[in-house]
């Protein structure tokens, strides 16, 4: 492996939601105002973040940085995780969850500035079997939203399209009987809306799923939502946004390092806010300080207003 240098190598999504030439314009100034010496690449297919994060990471750059959106910050993570480098982001995206949690501007010039003020410092990633998460891995409705949202060719992104599906998703979606195993032998069955491993308390679009999850403690929170009617959903999506999801009747928190999820049959899972075919056992687990993430320095959980 190369000696470690001090460089940016940016990993830019076209496809997120403000890619494309005013992205290059605003790091190129900004980066030069600093006096950074930068490299600036993008991905063209799925999975091309993680190859063109790893080559830069392997290569020697300092600080690999996502430019897009969660997604996106998951490949470049898994990229960057074990090879030494600092993982860094410019929030583009549509939920943008990390970068709220974290209190990273959505302006992409002051995100730019934060950025080259903050220091690195070691953050939790969380596996769901061969994939890793930095937000949060989802098994219910959730994945099926995701898998909706992402899948709409050239649709309008935003907050408005993934309310209107997310109701549309509610009104088809059928439970099924999921087993939630965690650590000293607790154990939940149920037929749950929502069981969310989290890692951060965000779950994008200002929605906070998880009101006491930290990615800096070492323990992954669980969100079990079930006994949910579209009435009393939409009556308590208030909560998502006020950080009090868990005095919702049908809401059960939990926290545990290792989790392991049974289903009756394989189904979709989110991880980061993409949709991802999974088993019917998933195993899921926290994996202490394993990334490198450069932040603001007071990034404490942060719920809305």
């Amino acid at each position: 492996m190369a000696a470690r240098t001090d460089d940016l190598s940016f990993i830019i999504n076209p496809n997120s939601g403000t890619g494309g030439k005013p992205v290059k314009d605003i790091l190129s100034r900004e980066m030069d105002r600093a006096g950074r010496r930068f490299e600036m690449f993008h991905t063209e297919y799925g999975g091309h973040g993680e190859v063109l994060a790893r080559e830069a990471a392997v290569g020697g750059c300092g600080t690999v940085v996502a430019v897009g959106g969660d997604g996106t910050l998951n490949e470049v993570a898994r990229g960057v995780v074990g090879t030494g480098a600092a993982l860094g982001l410019l929030p583009c995206g549509s939920g943008n969850a990390f970068a709220r949690y974290a209190g990273i501007p959505l302006k992409l010039d002051q995100a730019c500035r934060v950025l080259l003020d903050s220091k690195p410092r070691p953050l939790d990633v969380g596996s769901a079997g061969d994939e890793i998460f930095l937000s949060s891995a989802g098994f219910g409705i959730d994945a099926e939203v995701c898998r909706r949202f992402n899948a709409r060719d050239g649709g309008r992104r935003g907050t408005l399209p993934y309310v209107v599906i997310s109701i549309d998703a509610f009104r088809s979606y059928r439970p099924e009987r999921v087993i939630v195993e965690m650590d000293a032998g607790r154990s939940v069955v149920c037929n749950p809306y929502i069981v969310t491993v989290a890692n951060i308390s965000q779950y994008g679009n200002g929605a906070v799923i998880a009101p006491e999850a930290r990615p800096d403690d070492g323990i992954l929170d669980v969100c079990v939502i079930e006994d949910v009617t579209l009435w009393r959903g939409l009556w308590n999506t208030r909560r998502l946004f006020n950080g009090t999801i868990d005095q919702m009747p049908g809401v059960r928190m939990f926290r545990s390092k290792r989790v392991k999820i049974r289903r009756e049959r394989p189904g979709w899972l989110q991880v980061d806010g993409e949709a991802r075919a999974g088993e019917e056992v998933v195993e899921v687990e926290v994996v202490p300080g394993a990334i490198s993430m450069v932040m603001p320095e007071r990034s404490g959980d942060k719920k809305a207003d």
